[in-house]
């Protein structure tokens, strides 16, 4: 088995090494490493020419300014290798990862194979050889509503609700995305993964969980997570939009519209939060009018009118934001909610 490892790089000069040298010290020489920079400020652009000179199995491309989503996807049309896994630029790849995918008893059939991570860089992978077949419509609706299915899929893969809809942590079957035009959605720059894994459960047949921790992930106050950013009002919005048309696509089933309902509206109450923060700007006319013409699109007028209070708690903490949320929605009482 070969793999290829896709790794955008973006303002990465700090930990660029560190990452780079977690997948090279563990792939063949029939596997390959993908750097794909993309508009860096820093000396990142530099780093990716010089390990691509200096390794043969490094391969690198410069795209300007065009977002993580396009970085990822312009890795994947590179890529020459059997496998695809993803892996940012500020975390690193566990010692021992590549070995489910060296494996001799990989399933001939397996089209996605789900590992865990970890927070702590120390972490070790010990991988027992063992593929669990894992439902992908249970993954699909835990992408939407993970606390509804967290005993089910858990009991098959080490999977949490950070975890299960994020790209890194996983093999990829390159001929499964591209036979079936998964992609990271253009546009979108805060939970692209959402979308690219929610399209990857519909399409996929045959996914497998295995109990391994294979990734580290850093916790990075400096990324897209982290932060105030006045563009995570639309991005939310598009985000929306995109699972709406990804449902209808791949997998429109009358079954599944309280788990979308129940991500719509908590996306919605999300961009108001967003709205009342005084960085935000604008007017309270406009924002008004912004979170109105939301709530009049169809699948978000009935992902509210549908939405039960259970559904929208994702946990305790959250109970009282995301129930009033709710509330507030329902009765249409927009002014509360941007106040």
């Amino acid at each position: 088995m070969t793999v290829s490892v896709i790794i955008p790089v973006h303002n990465a000069e700090k930990f660029f090494v560190e990452s780079v040298l977690s997948v090279l010290n563990q792939i063949n020489n029939n596997d390959e490493i993908i750097l794909v920079e993309n508009g860096s400020d820093d000396n990142s652009p530099d780093l990716c020419r010089e390990y691509a000179k200096k390794f043969n199995n490094i391969r690198t491309v410069s795209l300007g300014k065009v977002g993580v989503s396009v970085a990822r996807n312009e890795g994947v049309k590179l890529a020459r290798n059997e496998w695809i896994t993803f892996v940012d630029a500020d975390d690193k790849m566990l010692g021992g990862a590549l070995d489910c995918i060296s494996d001799k008893n990989i399933p001939a059939d397996a089209e996605i194979i789900i590992a865990g991570y970890s927070r702590d860089e120390h972490a070790e992978s010990h991988f027992d050889g063992k593929y669990k077949p894992i439902n992908s419509e249970l993954l699909a609706r835990g992408v939407l509503r993970f606390a509804k299915y967290k005993k089910r899929i858990q009991a098959v893969a080490p999977i949490d609700d950070y975890n299960n809809w994020v790209s890194w942590g996983k093999f990829y079957k390159r001929s499964f995305l591209t036979e079936n035009d998964i992609a990271f959605p253009d546009g979108i720059s805060l939970s692209e993964d959402t979308a690219f894994c929610f399209q990857a459960y519909c399409a996929a047949k045959h996914v497998y969980g295995i109990n391994s921790v294979v990734y580290y992930y850093r916790p990075n106050e400096q990324s897209a997570i982290h932060g105030y950013k006045k563009w995570l009002v639309d991005n939310n919005e598009q985000l929306i939009n995109k699972l709406e048309e990804y449902r209808n696509i791949r997998c429109y089933d009358k079954s599944w519209a309280r788990d979308f309902a129940a991500l719509y509206v908590s996306k919605t109450i999300d961009i108001c939060n967003a709205m009342r923060d005084e960085r935000y700007g604008e007017t309270f006319d406009d924002k008004l009018s912004k979170i109105k013409g939301i709530c009049r699109l169809s699948h978000i007028k009935k992902a509210i009118s549908i939405c039960s209070f259970k559904s929208i708690v994702n946990g305790k903490k959250n109970n009282i934001f995301y129930g009033k949320g709710l509330l507030l929605l329902k009765l249409k009482w927009y002014k509360k909610l941007i106040l």
